[in-house]
């Protein structure tokens, strides 16, 4: 599941969409991912991370870094901060690069 941060994705009103799809995709095996930025607050991660402790605390949270070229669009000390928020909610918070667009596949 992709969750839409307002900081990256410019999109305000799908927090009630995202939790409606969570609970149906809890039903399987499933993660979260969520693409985040520099500027992406930790009021964002943090109420992500709630969200999904709230509905399914087994699932695991996936940040990545928006790519901008060939360069991650949050500093690693940003991503470490933004985990951290996280996994005061959630136990398996993890980082990974958005690899396909290193690899050309977009």
């Amino acid at each position: 599941m992709d969750i839409k941060l307002p900081s990256t994705s410019g999109l305000t009103d799908l927090w009630d969409r995202h939790a409606r799809f969570l609970e149906i995709a809890a039903a399987k095996e499933t993660f979260v991912k969520v693409v985040v930025a520099e500027h992406t607050s930790e009021r964002e991660i943090e109420r992500a991370a709630r969200m999904i402790k709230d509905i399914a605390h087994g699932i695991s949270l996936v940040i990545q870094p928006v790519t901008i070229g060939d360069a991650l669009g949050a500093s690693s000390a940003r991503l470490c901060e933004l985990q951290w928020h996280a996994l005061k909610y959630l136990d398996d918070v993890r980082v990974i690069p958005q690899t396909h667009k290193f690899m050309g596949m977009l």
